[in-house]
Formats: structure tokens, C-alpha cells, sequence
């Protein structure tokens, strides 16, 4: 079987080095940027596959990744998060994020060829028993809209009456080191050597989770989160972050609909109103026009190429699908 054959031609590989040294990098802070495109869509849908556009920011202490939101993936969709570096991530719960709870059969139809009766209790039974329940950590939203610069991201949520469910809910670790509520509305935390700052848009409560940690949960139709992470080391103590993250201008509107206006550690006024495109320092952010298939300091690609360009330093190793050929080169 192919599982054997790769076990075999592994044992022979040897890896690129620029490869290894892209892996290997922690010199420093960087934003990386791909587009995708979402599996098959058969119902539902005006296009056959819509296009995915992700963001990762990547430091050293943390990462900051998400998509654009919306129904990218049925069931199993995680849309955004700030996973923090550990040792040792095995039985580690290394993240805090949010999403939309929301099921639907317009979902499933929209994904599956199967029909539509049955379909949210046979996916519970057929081993996805979280997709139906209100409690779920796990899925995408039509109502959730998301974008993120460097390390701050916004998630805003339109909800209509009636939908399945009315509400957000937010992941937090039996693993975070701190968890302080504030008088402002932030939530501050700390996660290994990482700063979290998060921001309801609505009221919320505690539940427990049955794994440890604890759930945000927020019953408002227009609601969201807002996300601000920072190393450890950029402050002097826990006190200086929380006083830099309660002295950033902030404005949140949730009628009509959410609508966030922030400016961020680094200095991006960033704009978020939900059913319209994000803007950073009064430019408007067009996904479709600036997301390269992939974009970076490391790896580049224009949509449609054939052609991948690796990078680091002086390395540079060009991968053709076009002639099916590797050049590698050492830039003077």
C-alpha cells in the first residue's frame, strides 16, 4: 500500500536546506499569507469552489492564524485561533479562540450529495456527535466574518432570529498560565510566553468544559470577539500590558449590525464592520485582488504560476510544475 511505500522513500530522503532552515527560523516576527479554495460545493452555492484566504503571523512566543469566514468546510472548520509555543504539546490544550456556533442542512446539502432529510442526526451518528450541540467548539458560520492584521483579529457575527444557535462561543485553555476580567470588558490571559488580550463584543458567561478549562458563552445575535496578542517580553510586567492593551482607541458598535474600530499594538487602525470589506489605516483590504496563492518572506507563488519560490537568506530553490524541475541557487 502507498503508506509502506512512503515509509520506504522517506528513509532516503534528505531534506533541502532551505527547507530546514525556514522550519527552523525563530529569528524573528512575520506575517505568511495563502489562498485556497474549499472542497466541491454541489448545492447551495454560485460557484463550485470559493476561494479560502489565510493568514498566519508568527513570532517566536506564538502564532495568529485564521481565514475570512463564512462556510469553508462543513463540520470540521476552525477558522481562527492564537496557539502559543510549548515544549511539549502533547495533552497541551496551546490555544484560546472563538467561533459561531451554527449547524444547518443548507450546510450539509451544500458539501454532500446526500439528501437533506436526515442528514444533521446521521453526521451526529456517523461519529461527528458535537455538530448539532450547542456547546460545539468546532465548525463555520454564514453569520461570522473575520480579519486579522498581524497579530490582532476581529470576528464579528450578524446572527438572524432563528438561526442554529443564537450565540458565540469561546475556547478557553485549562492551560492558560493567567485569566484576569477586567472592569474595561478585556479578558486578559497569558499562555505560555504569550500576552492575550481578548474582547467580547456582548455579555457573556462561564461554563465549564468537561476536558478542563472553560467556555465563553455569549447568546447575542450581533456579537464577536476581538483578539490582541503580544510576547511577554515586549513589556515589564502583566500590569504594563494590561494597561497598554485598556489605552487603545476602541469603538463598538453591535446595532444594526457589529461594527469594531481598533488600533492595535502596532499602530494599524484597523476598521471591521460586518457585510463589508475591512480597512487598515483607511485603505480598503481587497482579498481577491492581494492574497497570492502564497505570499511571504519565505514562500511566494503567483495564483496560477505552476511555480513556488522557497527563500531564506541567500538560499533560493524554485519549484516548476510547469517542466516538473528544481533549481536551487545561492544568491550572491
Amino acid at each position: 500500500g502507498w503508506g509502506g511505500y512512503f515509509a520506504f522513500v522517506a528513509g532516503n530522503y534528505e531534506l533541502p536546506e532551505v527547507i530546514y532552515r525556514i522550519g527552523t527560523d525563530r529569528s524573528g516576527a512575520y506575517t505568511h499569507y495563502e489562498r485556497k479554495r474549499t472542497r466541491h460545493r454541489w448545492r447551495n452555492s454560485d460557484v463550485r469552489n470559493a476561494p479560502v484566504y489565510k493568514t498566519t503571523y508568527v513570532t517566536p512566543d506564538y502564532a495568529v492564524g485564521s481565514d475570512q469566514g463564512g462556510l469553508l468546510q462543513p463540520i470540521q472548520q476552525h477558522s481562527w485561533d492564537v496557539t502559543w509555543a510549548v515544549p511539549d504539546p502533547r495533552g497541551v490544550h496551546n490555544t484560546i479562540y472563538s467561533v459561531q456556533a451554527h449547524y444547518s442542512t443548507d450546510e450539509l446539502m451544500m458539501y454532500f450529495t446526500e439528501m437533506p432529510d436526515h442528514m444533521p442526526a446521521a453526521v451526529t451518528f456517523q461519529g461527528k456527535p458535537s455538530y448539532n450541540q450547542e456547546d460545539k467548539l468546532l465548525g463555520g458560520s454564514p453569520y461570522e466574518q473575520i480579519f486579522q492584521q498581524d497579530d490582532a483579529l476581529i470576528s464579528l457575527s450578524d446572527i438572524p432570529a432563528g438561526a442554529t444557535f443564537e450565540q458565540v462561543n469561546g475556547f478557553f485553555s485549562k492551560d492558560l498560565a493567567r485569566l484576569e476580567e477586567d472592569s474595561s470588558g478585556w479578558i486578559f490571559t497569558q499562555g505560555g510566553r504569550a500576552y492575550i488580550a481578548y474582547r467580547p463584543l456582548a455579555p457573556y458567561e462561564w461554563r465549564p468544559l468537561e476536558k478542563g478549562g472553560k467556555r465563553l458563552y455569549s447568546p447575542h445575535r450581533q456579537n464577536g470577539t476581538l483578539i490582541q496578542a503580544a510576547a511577554v517580553g515586549e513589556f515589564k510586567s502583566w500590569s504594563d500590558f494590561r494597561a497598554a492593551i485598556r489605552a487603545l482607541p476602541l469603538e463598538i458598535t453591535l446595532q444594526p449590525t457589529p461594527r469594531v474600530i481598533f488600533t492595535s499594538l502596532r499602530g494599524k487602525k484597523i476598521e471591521c464592520a460586518y457585510g463589508s470589506a475591512p480597512h487598515v489605516d483607511g485603505r480598503a483590504i481587497d482579498h481577491a485582488k492581494e492574497w497570492k496563492l502564497f505570499s511571504g518572506p519565505y514562500l511566494n507563488a503567483e495564483v496560477g504560476s505552476g511555480m513556488l519560490t522557497l527563500t531564506h537568506g541567500r538560499l533560493l530553490r524554485v519549484l516548476d510544475f510547469n517542466t516538473l524541475t528544481i533549481t536551487d541557487s545561492v544568491v550572491p
